[in-house]
């Protein structure tokens, strides 16, 4: 999809996902913004990894999901990944990855800060 300034791609999935990859534009704002009036809960976190571990599970498997889509529901989120699969986030689990997040914080303005030194050097 372009607007002839800024070029996304965008992929429907069979189960109704909306997928966006490109850079921040006036033309990715204009969309995400569509599709919420479509699509209300949709969160753009477009391209976003993801690692699972089920919980007591026994085993040590872990799962990589490109998060392509996050929806807020009354029980907490629901992520599909950019191949239309879902994996729910009761809102306990959801709290508990906030309190991770917060007490790292320090941490991933560090990352944020050396990505973003790393962009502009380009």
């Amino acid at each position: 999809m372009t607007d002839q300034t800024d070029l996304l791609h965008v992929e429907f999935t069979p189960q109704g996902g909306i997928h966006i990859w490109g850079k921040a534009s006036p033309l990715k704002t204009r969309l995400v913004e569509w599709i919420s009036q479509e699509q209300p809960g949709y969160i753009d976190h477009s391209a976003s990894w993801l690692s699972l571990r089920p919980r007591n599970s026994g085993r040590s498997e872990k799962y990589d999901l490109l998060i392509a889509q996050i929806q807020k529901t009354a029980y907490g989120l629901i992520l599909t990944d950019i191949n239309g699969l879902q994996v729910s986030l009761s809102a306990q689990d959801v709290l508990e990855l906030v309190d991770w997040v917060c007490e790292r914080r320090e941490d991933f303005e560090q990352i944020a800060l050396r990505i973003q030194a790393q962009g502009h050097s380009s």
